[in-house]
């Protein structure tokens, strides 16, 4: 196994435990200083203004109204 797909590999198992898993309320692994439970949010609860930069170009008709939804905060 190369060093980049031991690497590739390390990347996934450290973020399986940095999120919760199957109904649990916190992750298994944490950073130092956040031991609360992880809680469900909307995002309009931690995002409510709204600025530009990056936006897709206005010109361009493809780049709107299709199916994938995007969000900027």
């Amino acid at each position: 196994m190369g060093k980049l797909t031991q690497l590739k590999e390390l990347k996934k198992a450290y973020l399986q435990q940095m999120f919760p898993q199957g109904g649990e309320r916190a992750p298994r692994l944490r950073f130092t200083g956040f031991n609360e439970p992880w809680e469900e949010r909307k995002l309009s609860e931690v995002a409510r203004l709204t600025v530009g930069g990056g936006t897709p170009r206005t010109d361009i008709k493809e780049f709107w109204n299709g199916d994938i939804p995007w969000f900027q905060s």
